[in-house]
């Protein structure tokens, strides 16, 4: 916008030092318009950029939620928008069957040259006097425009257009089955991140306490309490700690890849998870889940979608046995020179298919073949669906159970940390019961969290199972 006084000025000068010419001025307006029309083009695509960036720059660095990370992964990986691509494509192939319901008009063009040779008859003369055929060729022009319209085929037409709508509606459910497995995986590899960083703490309090305990230790021989078997040991429990934490950091790395995978951004995307893993119960039932499942499973949704579109090419087929009524008409201009001469034509075809090698016959068998498969797929399909709920449910429940168990390690492991601490202290304890000890609860948090991450993944699945997946 502030390029334009610029070019309003100029504008005006050069209508000023050419008022004398009006052609010059009609002759520079539309140039002046096209200037302006591409300078805002170009300001609003800067602002928008400035604006904008490359699309990340607002969240890099950033707490990235479970909610937010889905509806990246929504937005921005691929399979999403092949999903909607071909879902685009099968919708537009109903107005190309829908088609055949409008008048099919047809414009032609032509010219041709040839001859016309003809035995002569007694007593008539040919061009150029001689008495044999004629090799004399002669132009022709042709322009014609010519309609077809269709009036009555018994609802063949019809079957064809409701068989492509199902088969449509049929890929737009499919998109949701897409987008119901990618927010899976997008919040497996969320939890999986946020397991990987809750480990790499536990790891880091290990090591902490082991550089404690050898600051105990190194105090312990000096005063002369303790050998140097404790030292030695503390720097081995020390070393094998930071090596582990190192173990748990490269996790964090590869999880994190993960989850810019899952939500098709680049390698080098750094977010950090804002979400806790926690434990959130879920209250419901197995026949609930199984019952939502099959009311609501989009792949079930689906399959009794082109089961129907089957039905509808069944039907298509079976009424090829019937005629089509068809209106056809034209207008034609036509000559060997001009001017051309007009002439039109209207007319109808009644068409009755007779025999056409029992093509018709065997495509209606072929039809109901596929409406019975579909069938049989439908009902395959329901079984693995209530196979999947219920295997889900229970490893929800197993989950639930672990986290309780896992609960009560990690408050017996620091009980009894507590206590060889302080044996080791007071010099009744060794350096074997304090190693012990702290081993025990780094490995006790450690299966807390793994138990909140299974938890929560098998919430995910079961989501995901039931056909009414969230994005948080």
């Amino acid at each position: 916008m502030r390029r334009f006084p610029f070019f309003l000025f100029l504008f005006s000068d050069m209508v000023l030092q050419c008022k004398a010419s009006r052609a010059m001025v009609f002759f520079l307006a539309p140039l002046f318009l096209f200037i302006l029309g591409v300078t805002a083009s170009l300001s609003a695509g800067a602002d928008l950029s400035a604006e904008t960036g490359n699309g990340k720059s607002s969240i890099i660095g950033k707490k990235l939620a479970l909610r937010d990370a889905v509806e990246l992964a929504l937005r921005q990986n691929p399979t999403m928008r092949q999903s909607l691509k071909t879902y685009e494509a099968s919708s537009a192939k109903i107005g190309g069957v829908q088609s055949g319901f409008y008048p099919q008009l047809e414009a032609d063009l032509t010219y041709t040259r040839a001859t016309a040779n003809f035995a002569p008859q007694p007593g008539l003369a040919l061009p150029g006097g001689s008495g044999g055929e004629s090799n004399t060729s002669y132009p022709n022009y042709n322009a014609s425009l010519n309609f077809k319209q269709l009036l009555f085929d018994f609802g063949k037409l019809h079957s064809q257009v409701q068989s492509t709508r199902m088969a449509a509606e049929s890929a737009g459910v499919d998109r949701k089955t897409t987008a119901d497995s990618l927010i899976l995986n997008v919040k497996q590899a969320y939890y999986g991140l946020l397991e990987n960083l809750k480990i790499q703490e536990v790891n880091e309090e290990t090591a902490h306490q082991m550089e404690k305990h050898l600051e105990q230790a190194e105090g312990f021989f000096k005063a002369g309490s303790k050998p140097k078997f404790d030292v030695t040991k503390a720097r081995v429990d020390l070393t094998s700690a930071r090596l582990n934490l190192i173990r748990a950091k490269n996790k964090v790395q590869v999880a994190r890849i993960t989850l810019n995978n899952a939500m098709g951004m680049p390698v080098d995307f750094r977010v950090e998870p804002e979400d806790p893993l926690v434990f959130k119960k879920e209250e419901m039932t197995l026949e609930t889940a199984q019952k939502s499942a099959i009311e609501n499973r989009p792949e079930l949704l689906s399959l009794r979608l082109k089961k129907k579109s089957a039905l509808y090419s069944l039907q298509y087929s079976k009424r090829q046995f019937y005629p089509t009524l068809t209106a056809s008409g034209g207008y034609q201009y036509r000559n060997d020179d001009f001017p051309l001469i007009n002439n039109w034509n209207v007319g109808a075809t009644l068409a009755f298919p007779f025999f056409n090698g029992f093509q018709t016959t065997k495509q209606a068998d072929e039809a109901q073949a596929n409406v019975e498969a579909l069938s049989a797929q439908e009902e395959v399909q329901a079984q693995n669906v209530l196979l999947e709920v219920q295997q889900d449910y229970l490893n929800l429940t197993a989950a639930e159970e672990q986290i309780a168990a896992s609960e009560l390690i990690v408050k017996q492991a620091e009980e009894n940390l507590n206590l060889a601490e302080g044996r080791y202290k007071a010099g009744v304890g060794t350096t074997l019961e304090t190693t012990d000890a702290e081993v025990l609860l780094s490995n006790a948090k450690t299966s807390l969290v793994q138990s909140l991450f299974d938890y929560n993944v098998a919430q995910a699945q079961l989501e995901k199972a039931i056909g009414k997946i969230v994005k948080d």
